[in-house]
């Protein structure tokens, strides 16, 4: 994940795919952690619109591997979710099958597959994953989705490996988030989000607005907008960043 207080500004696309065929939405999206929290809260609330037993309420579980960079509380901040470690072994610096189906049952919202892990670069083996995953679906009449992070491999496996399934080729896989600043040429920090289908992303995690009017038209998470209040506070505070040294560049 990225550091706690990296700001971006900039605005890219929230995608869904549909019968293969590609959909975009335009969303006001922005850095990678904030993507992580997306994902939690759109699983988390997913499952919370199903059906639980009288006086109890699921402990949502969102089951990462410990390869799955640097990740620390902050998509857990919606207070319904708590993340289920898988740990890594001598040797071995990715997650297996089986680790991953002692750590789910039928609170279990996600399972997070990394394609690139910080320490070796590895990909998990996400399709024998999502197999397994699909039987104990089967076997148990659960419906854990496998979410993606695609870190530094997503942008290689497509031409590196053509034929190597991870993406949307893999019914459980719901969601894809990429970081498109590991290979640098763009704003430090950016990422995108995919969806399988719109639906797969509840509403209210959208707001919608006109912005600045005149027909132009946006969609923006409401779970951002602290990050751009936080924005302008941080550039506010650079000196370099201040009306006088601005001036001072415009000036040349």
């Amino acid at each position: 994940m990225t550091a706690t207080g990296e700001i971006v500004l900039f605005s890219p696309r929230l995608m869904y795919w549909e019968s293969m065929n590609m959909v975009t939405k335009r969303i006001e999206a922005i850095q990678t952690h904030q993507a992580d929290v997306m994902l939690a809260s759109a699983y988390g609330r997913r499952s919370m619109s199903q059906p639980v037993p009288e006086f109890r309420l699921p402990e949502h579980e969102l089951v990462p591997d410990t390869a799955y960079r640097i990740v620390h509380d902050e998509p857990m901040l919606d207070d319904n979710s708590r993340l289920e470690y898988i740990p890594m072994e001598k040797g071995c610096y990715v997650t297996t099958p089986d680790e991953v189906l002692s750590r789910t049952d039928e609170n279990t919202i996600g399972v997070v597959v990394i394609l690139g892990t910080t320490f070796t670069g590895e990909f998990e083996p996400i399709e024998i994953i999502q197999d397994a995953l699909v039987k104990q679906n089967t076997d148990t009449g659960w419906q854990i989705p496998m979410h993606i992070e695609r870190a530094s491999g997503g942008f290689v496996a497509p031409f590196s490996y053509p034929d190597l399934k991870w993406n949307s080729r893999l019914a459980s896989v719901k969601s894809i988030n990429a970081s498109g600043h590991k290979y640098s040429l763009v704003y430090l920090g950016i990422g995108w989000m995919l969806w399988r289908a719109q639906q797969d992303l509840p509403e209210d995690l959208i707001f919608h607005i006109n912005y600045p009017g005149d027909g132009f038209s946006a969609d923006m998470a409401d779970m951002l907008l602290d990050d751009i209040r936080k924005a302008v506070e941080h550039f506010e505070s650079l000196s370099e960043y201040s009306p006088k040294a601005q001036a001072s560049v415009f000036a040349h």
